[in-house]
């Protein structure tokens, strides 16, 4: 349903789902312009303890020069969990936390830079455990090379993160891949990470609306680990 009056505009959709959760939601638009603010609620018919109440808040504001979007999402009456980007030219960046009563659960920050040729990625997982960089870069039309390099960290100490003394895998890992668009149709792609495991996939396009996707995977490290091979088919209508 749609309400409008001068500049200001309301759209409300609601819906009743098969178990009986009742799910509403608006968008006003018109207030400011450039400015859009969204909410809504999903409130289940049962009240017991596995049922959940959600109730969601947002706002966006885009401009010539950039965007910023802001959520609050309630579940309950202790969790909730809060998102916000922001986009000026070139450049982003976000941050993703969820808490539960006085107890952040999930607190990451990342930036992003994005170009017609390149991309370069920053950030935190897992409370700041795993600190991780990407770049992908389109060197030519058909050829487009990336990597990522990742380290395990103690994290926000203000979080209390929990970290697990018992893995004693490398403090960094790091994998390279590469893409190559050999037409239209196929394409070409290659994967190693610091483990030794490789992985190679060669996409083709059968008939109209079918694709079909060979792929193979090793452990260089370890050839007597064994091999995989696969094959898959994608149908599109």
């Amino acid at each position: 349903t749609v309400f409008t009056k001068d500049d200001l505009k309301v759209d409300v959709t609601g819906d009743v789902s098969g178990n009986g959760v009742v799910k509403e939601s608006f968008k006003l638009t018109g207030l400011y312009d450039g400015l859009t603010l969204n909410g809504g609620f999903e409130l289940p018919q049962c009240c017991d303890e596995k049922s959940v109440n959600v109730f969601k808040l947002g706002a966006s504001y885009k401009h010539d020069m950039g965007s910023v979007v802001f959520g609050v999402t309630k579940k309950n009456s202790s969790k909730f969990a809060l998102g916000l980007v922001g986009k000026h030219c070139d450049f982003s960046g976000g941050v993703d936390m969820e808490c539960d009563g006085k107890k952040c659960s999930k607190f990451d920050i990342g930036t992003k830079y994005s170009s017609e040729d390149l991309n370069v990625c920053f950030g935190t997982q897992k409370k700041g455990t795993k600190v991780a960089l990407g770049v992908t870069h389109k060197v030519c039309d058909k050829f487009t090379v990336g990597f990522e390099v990742s380290s395990k960290e103690k994290g926000f100490k203000f979080l209390e993160p929990e970290v697990d003394e018992k893995d004693k895998s490398s403090k960094y890992s790091a994998q390279i891949g590469a893409q190559f668009q050999c037409c239209d149709s196929e394409k070409v792609k290659a994967k190693l990470n610091s483990k030794g495991v490789c992985t190679f996939s060669y996409e083709f396009m059968l008939k109209e609306n079918l694709t079909a996707t060979v792929g193979c995977e090793s452990n260089l490290a370890d050839l007597s680990a064994g091999h995989k091979c696969g094959l898959s088919l994608n149908f599109e209508k």
